[in-house]
């Protein structure tokens, strides 16, 4: 008789039945009785690790789960790691050898953040897979982001002349490649005048002008993301107004 599962070994019964004959006794002695059950001997080696950070910085734009492992010496089981969704386990992904390995954290979305080292092969593993993990760390960071937003006023500008000219002198530009934009404010929106792209004069019409109040913006091309410094040097910056004659 097989018993595969625990319900049936839990249900498992010894029964004796006496079939009196004729002529026979009415009584029968049972000095003892066994019920043996064994399972075949077998070895499953499994890991299962659970860590958990309380005080994430899960605001920030990127966040890393890092781990060291400094040795594997036996096996070649990988490693699954996962993190907690709040109901259930959610692949981060696989080490598969020594050294950092770095995980984008999925699901960082609170200051608790749980994750899951679990074993590749959980049944009937009979190799026993030895990791030694240096260090486990959650990095959070934001990315740099250089940028430039100036602005610029005129309060007494002759705004009744034919000509009106914004006119820049940019000395030098180093760093990176990244443009200016030049944009005059209409009393309720930015509107572009032109870009800068390199060193010397640039003069740009003013439209717009159509008060002794004047004011223009300098803003980089890139806003976003930006991780080069962009240094602009403006020797003189000056609005001319003039009329035909």
């Amino acid at each position: 008789m097989d018993l595969d599962t625990q319900v049936e070994i839990n249900a498992t019964r010894i029964r004796f039945i006496h079939n009196k004959g004729s002529g026979g006794p009415e009584q029968i002695n049972i000095d003892a009785a066994r019920l043996g059950i064994y399972k075949a001997t077998s070895t499953s080696f499994n890991i299962d690790l659970e860590y958990q950070w309380t005080t994430a910085n899960y605001m920030d734009a990127f966040g890393s789960v890092c781990i060291y492992v400094a040795s594997h010496p036996a096996g070649i089981e990988n490693l699954e790691m996962y993190y907690r969704d709040g109901s259930s386990w959610t692949s981060l992904g696989s080490i598969t050898s020594i050294g950092w390995n770095n995980f984008s954290a999925t699901g960082l979305t609170s200051g608790t953040y749980t994750i899951r080292l679990l074993g590749a092969s959980e049944s009937g593993d009979t190799t026993q897979d030895i990791w030694t993990i240096d260090c486990i760390f959650l990095n959070t960071y934001n990315t740099t982001n250089y940028r430039i937003d100036l602005e610029y006023q005129w309060t007494n500008a002759h705004f009744n002349e034919q000509g009106e000219t914004v006119c820049m002198y940019f000395a030098s530009h180093t760093g990176g490649s990244e443009a200016l934009n030049v944009y005059y404010w209409n009393g309720a929106n930015w509107l572009n005048l032109g870009t800068v792209s390199s060193n010397g004069w640039k003069n740009f019409t003013a439209p717009g002008l159509t008060s002794p109040t004047y004011t223009i913006q300098l803003k980089g091309a890139t806003e976003a993301a930006d991780a080069t410094p962009d240094i602009w040097t403006i020797d003189c910056m000056f609005l001319q107004t003039y009329t035909f004659s």
